[in-house]
């Protein structure tokens, strides 16, 4: 090791298998693993089926559109041929090759979009998860969540291991001090190498342990001080954990810290953060509310005839051609979020045709 630098190579780290043998009697047992309760499907999985979702749908409107069209026209076309057949006009055997070309011309575009259609299908139910895999899954989940385990258990001997180095820092300070003394009675001017182990004791962290402490909490779902909320947003994505995606769709409850809701609401590190969360969760408009709040916004809708969904997410718009507002660029089938525009510069935003309401 030059210079005392350690390198993290390949051959120091431990490898699985290794680390396995060292949890010794804290290795997951085949029952604790089949019984523990993980999330199915990854953070990945979920959005790119949301994805492939979104892309399905807009292509079932638009074959139901060519559908429409084909049927018009097919219509057109039979009412033609009989006004020609009775008539002889002339101008009605135009129509019908009209119409034919433009049967022609469409109807490989629906055939088009259906195979489109099926492949997506396809692609959403390889995605699909088989007993199977979610046991493997839970097994791997189940060991991560004991590595985790036993690594804050190494945090824990790091503290102490830190308060030991501690000790001997102030035990070495102590013999340079005196050693200062000693040269200051001689008039000794030579570099009695304080500096080095000065800056050691500064870097050294203080509660190592308490940080990983909270992040395991976080990683297996069981952190304290957290309260419910609903979400009210079409998709909220928050971090993964062995315990859950982080995906959630409106309705759904979601349980977060304190810091995680301001996080969620753009609130940051506001003075008053209790009493400003507290406000933006009344809002049934926020990005998530109280049980409460959404409790009364799902009857207010029921009876305005609506679904509490279509209710909150009115300031939402489906972009209908590429357009560039409020400093993102936004591609046809997207949903944009209308809510930094009062509602006249909502209005005039879907009546310049980028946009459309839901």
């Amino acid at each position: 090791m030059a210079g005392g630098e350690f390198r993290w190579t390949r051959s120091s780290r431990l490898s699985k298998n290794s680390v396995r043998n060292l949890k010794g009697e804290n290795a997951v047992s085949k029952k604790q693993t089949e019984t523990a309760e993980f999330s199915p499907r990854s953070q990945r999985s979920i959005l790119r089926e949301a994805h492939i979702r979104r892309h399905l749908d807009g292509l079932k409107r638009l074959i139901q559109a060519r559908q429409e069209d084909i049927a018009q026209l097919t219509s057109s076309k039979e009412r033609a041929m009989q006004i020609a057949l009775e008539a002889g006009n002339q101008d009605n055997h135009a129509r019908v090759r009209f119409y034919t070309s433009e049967l022609e011309r469409v109807q490989p575009a629906l055939s088009a979009l259906k195979d489109q259609a099926a492949f997506a299908q396809s692609e959403i139910d390889k995605l699909a998860v088989t007993p199977a895999q979610t046991k493997a899954r839970a097994q791997h989940q189940a060991e991560i969540a004991a590595l985790a385990s036993d690594r804050l258990q190494k945090d824990v001997e790091i503290d102490s291991a830190i308060d030991a180095v501690r000790a001997l820092l102030r035990e070495r300070a102590a013999i340079t001090e005196a050693m200062q003394e000693h040269a200051a009675d001689v008039d000794l001017q030579a570099d009695l190498d304080a500096e080095r182990a000065e800056a050691i004791y500064v870097i050294l962290p203080e509660n190592f342990s308490d940080r990983s402490r909270e992040w395991t909490a976080w990683l297996l779902g069981q952190q304290q001080d957290i309260s419910t909320y609903i979400t009210h947003e079409e998709q909220l994505v928050l971090r993964e954990t062995l315990a859950s995606a982080g995906v959630y769709g409106f309705g759904d409850a979601v349980e977060l810290t304190e810091k995680e809701a301001a996080g969620v609401l753009g609130l940051g590190d506001h003075p008053e953060l209790t009493q400003q969360i507290a406000a933006r969760v009344s809002d049934p408009l926020s990005r998530i509310v109280s049980p409460e709040v959404h409790e009364s916004a799902v009857a207010e809708a029921k009876n305005h005839g609506l679904c509490a969904e279509d209710r909150c997410l009115a300031y939402r718009v489906r972009v209908k051609t590429n357009v560039s507002e409020g400093g993102r660029q936004y591609v046809a089938g997207e949903f944009m979020d209308t809510r930094h525009l009062d509602q006249a510069g909502r209005e005039q935003l879907i009546a310049s045709g980028a946009v459309e309401r839901l």
